[in-house]
């Protein structure tokens, strides 16, 4: 593993009295679940011997700086919903000492809420410091699987989202969740302005950090086209929990120690939906246009299948393909 007791304790905010035993396995699981794919498995390997070792480098000391935090973040979210409980021959119950009384609900949920927010920070800041000294300090990391899942989209942070989408708050538990919906938007909606060829030549010079002046000047049409569309594409789940009574929100009660159930209006989620389509969409028409009117510096895209100076409609986009800005997965 990537964390001890001590570094455990000495990252969480708060006093921390529970086993390491009752601990470890969530420790354990957040590192597989949330570090591992950050890293790639040879680097998490060789760090964990390092670490276990006691024979960290000064250049894996620096990284195990940004690791400590999200893990033990993490792992202190994995283990909030058990630490008190225990399952034997009476069945499941709660316990608490004499001198103490149970967190009200609102304050455990709080507290997940803070675990979680910081673990997930934490993450960001980990990638933002290896993608910094990758070159120099961990190269091999640069064709690992975990690079490829840091670079995989057009998108890559919950930074770059929330310029686009202020709702999304930085948040990368969010973004997270969003990376698989981001990944099958720019699929449909890029190539289809862009033509793949121009498509593909970017996500490869994103992949390996080498964007070229040109697709540069690309990225915010890009960029802003897909993360609207993926919000609208999300909001028929996020803020959504479902159980057999239906759809629902979660909303705060006056008293402040439960959460209630509130009933989400569909019909104001539909008008927002709608609402980022609509951006997208004019993202999308946008790009066209750009690329049009340097269709010089963009041979790939001229020699394409979406751009024809014979049947280019006034509006900038090809006569012959007016629906490509509204395509649903739903």
């Amino acid at each position: 593993m990537l964390l001890n007791e001590t570094d455990f304790k000495a990252q969480l905010p708060v006093s921390v009295n529970i086993s390491w035993g009752k601990i470890s396995p969530d420790s354990r699981r957040a590192g597989l679940k949330y570090i591992k794919p950050i890293l790639g498995k040879d680097l998490f390997s060789i760090l964990e011997a390092a670490y276990e070792s006691d024979t960290l480098d000064a250049d894996q000391e620096a990284l195990m700086d940004y690791i400590k935090p999200a893990h033990a973040h993490l792992a202190a979210w994995l283990s909030v919903p058990k630490t008190n409980i225990t399952h034997g021959n009476q069945g499941v119950q709660s316990s608490h000492s004499g001198d103490s009384k149970p967190a009200f609900e609102w304050q455990v949920e709080d507290y997940e809420e803070s675990l979680l927010q910081n673990g997930f920070d934490a993450l960001d800041e980990l990638i933002e410091y290896l993608e910094s000294v990758a070159d120099t300090d961990f190269p091999d990391w640069l064709d690992s699987e975990g690079c490829t899942l840091v670079r995989s989209n057009v998108i890559n942070s919950a930074a770059v989202f929330t310029q686009y989408v202020p709702k999304l708050k930085g948040s990368r538990y969010l973004f997270v969740y969003l990376r698989s919906i981001l990944s099958r938007v720019e699929r449909v909606i890029i190539p289809a302005v862009t033509d793949k060829a121009l498509y593909n030549e970017i996500k490869s010079q994103i992949l390996t950090n080498t964007l070229s002046a040109a697709n540069l000047e690309l990225m915010p049409y890009v960029q802003e086209a897909v993360a609207h569309r993926a919000w609208a594409e999300a909001m028929t789940e996020l803020n959504f929990s479902t159980d057999g009574e239906g759809v629902y929100l979660l909303n705060n009660t006056f008293a402040g120690t439960v959460k209630a159930k509130q009933f989400a209006e569909l019909e104001r989620v539909e008008s927002i939906k709608h609402h980022h389509l609509q951006i997208s969409e004019e993202q999308t028409k946008l790009l066209f246009d750009y690329l049009v009117e340097n269709v010089d510096s963009y041979p790939l895209f001229e020699d394409g299948s979406t751009y024809d100076p014979d049947t280019t409609g006034s509006d900038g986009r090809p006569d012959n393909n007016d629906d490509w800005g509204v395509v649903s997965f739903i």
